[in-house]
């Protein structure tokens, strides 16, 4: 699957440092990111430059490491910014207040210009060899029913034969993503998938949910990101707090897409929580410096509708709703 590279510029001492984010950072690639930004804080002040032009996706945990860490670099006398944000990322650094934290520059060059006006912007540094990608089309074995499957390209795909779903990397490497099957109803359809409570998968469930978006033709590309956001927070949210990342356990994603809205229904048997109340707590913290806790509050902002139940001897379920831009009026 695809993750996070990070790539240091090498400046003088004197100079501000330059990082280069290329890939997506959530609950599983965070790690990779705290660790390089622990090493940085933990020598000589730093002047960070955080280049996002590379960064694809950028969820809570990502967020709360980059709020931590600016604390961290200027409590030692050095700082931390951000330049060169995508339009789906930025609209999430907003959503939270984070832009009232950390400054974010347009350009490389107008980030390093806030240290000091004469630096000029560093080239990209040559990245380390990268894993061979595969050359496509090329034919794979569906891992759900064995038979071969042709594939154009790294994507989630649906099997010819059995009708399942499975995702194809850059390398050619295939996974199932645990998909049930599909059942067509009136005016809908409905996907259902079971993954194991593993923070790895997350990438396969916004792959899984982008491209049935995609097939469907329903939804403005704003509609696609802002509700992959939602659903890989409540989905993290359930692998970290309801089952404490116990990987042991699995949880159900059921998804009803119709022309209007898209419905996702997320079954655990972990720990219950007070949705409402874990909503006010997070509001609290938009614009502030706290470290952790946004999930549940980026969830309430994108989705238009929420639901939260929990039954003994059943289980939590959480019910999202988000109707589509161009449907919005029609609804409120």
């Amino acid at each position: 699957m695809p993750e996070l590279k990070i790539d240091q510029s090498h400046s003088r001492p004197d100079e501000p440092t330059v990082l280069y984010l290329d890939g997506f950072v959530d609950s599983a690639t965070v790690f990779d990111l705290r660790k390089k930004l622990d090493d940085l804080a933990s020598g000589e002040p730093v002047r960070l430059v955080v280049d996002f032009s590379k960064l694809t996706y950028l969820g809570s945990a990502g967020i709360s490491a980059f709020i931590e860490y600016s604390s961290a670099l200027r409590d030692k006398g050095g700082d931390l910014v951000i330049c060169c944000v995508a339009e789906k990322v930025m609209k999430v650094l907003t959503m939270v207040g984070m832009e009232k934290i950390i400054p974010v520059h347009p350009t490389q060059k107008d980030a390093l210009a806030s240290f000091r006006p004469s630096t000029e912007p560093q080239p990209v540094p040559e990245q380390a060899p990268a894993k061979p990608k595969t050359e496509f089309p090329v034919k794979r074995d569906c891992p759900h029913c064995k038979k071969d499957a042709m594939v154009a390209g790294p994507e989630v795909f649906r099997c010819h034969f059995c009708h399942k779903l499975f995702y194809v990397n850059e390398q050619g490497e295939t996974a199932a993503l645990g998909v049930d099957g599909t059942d067509t109803v009136k005016d809908g359809v409905w996907f259902t998938m079971q993954i194991p409570s593993n923070i790895v998968y997350l990438n396969s469930v916004r792959a899984f949910l982008t491209s049935i978006l995609g097939e469907s033709g329903y939804g403005s590309n704003a509609d696609t990101s802002e509700i992959e956001l939602a659903v890989d927070e409540a989905v993290a949210n359930v692998m970290e707090h309801a089952y404490g990342m116990d990987k042991t356990r699995s949880l159900r994603i059921t998804i009803f897409l119709t022309n209007e809205y898209i419905l996702v229904k997320l079954r655990d048997h972990g720990l219950a929580f007070d949705l409402a109340e874990k909503v006010k707590e997070e509001e609290q913290t938009v614009g502030t410096q706290r470290k952790r806790g946004r999930g549940c509050y980026i969830i309430k902002k994108v989705m238009d509708k929420l639901e939260y139940q929990s039954i003994p001897d059943v289980g939590n379920e959480l019910v999202m709703l988000r109707y589509f831009k161009k449907h919005v009026t029609a609804h409120e």
